[in-house]
C-alpha cells in the first residue's frame, strides 16, 4: 500500500480501490497505474518505477476501506520509527518528483492536479536548493 503512495502518489482512497488489473505495462515496457476513480471522479494514469511495479504485481491485492489503508500505513510508518502520516507520503512523492525532474508541470501531471498552485503546496523547496539555484545563475561579464 505504501509503495503505491510513495512511488505513484496515490491517495488512501485510491489505494483502497486499487486492484492488480490497474497495473498496466505499456508497449515500451514502462509500467503505469490506472486510477479509474481519482479525486473528483476523474480517471487518470501515472507512471510507476519498473521495480516497484514488479513488487506491487506480486501482491495478490486487497479489499479494504480507506480507513484501513490509513491505519495499516500509519502503523507501518510508526513501526519503523517515522512520525509521518499516510498523507505526507503524497507530499514526499510530489517533492521527490519535482527534485527528480526539476519540472513543476511534470510534477503537476504526475500528482494529477488541475492547478500548479495545488502542486506547489505539496512540494518542499529547501534553502540549499535555493542557494544552488542562485549559484547556478549565468554570470554577466
Amino acid at each position: 500500500m505504501a509503495l503505491l503512495m510513495v512511488y505513484a502518489g496515490l491517495r488512501c482512497c485510491e489505494v483502497s480501490a486499487f486492484r492488480p488489473e490497474h497495473l498496466a505495462q505499456q508497449a515500451d515496457g514502462s509500467w503505469w497505474v490506472v486510477v479509474p476513480h481519482g479525486k473528483g471522479g476523474k480517471a487518470a494514469s501515472v507512471p510507476i518505477p519498473h521495480d516497484i511495479a514488479e513488487q506491487v504485481k506480486a501482491y495478490p491485492g486487497w479489499d479494504v476501506s480507506t480507513q484501513t489503508v490509513q491505519k495499516v500505513v500509519r502503523d507501518a510508518l510508526k513501526a519503523v520509527g517515522s512520525t509521518a502520516t499516510p498523507h505526507q507520503l503524497r507530499h514526499y512523492y510530489g517533492t521527490s518528483v519535482l527534485r527528480s525532474t526539476q519540472n513543476l508541470r511534470y510534477t503537476q501531471d504526475m500528482m494529477r492536479h488541475s492547478s500548479p498552485t495545488s502542486t506547489a503546496r505539496y512540494t518542499k523547496v529547501t534553502n540549499d536548493e535555493l542557494s544552488n539555484a542562485a549559484e547556478g545563475l549565468p554570470r554577466i561579464a
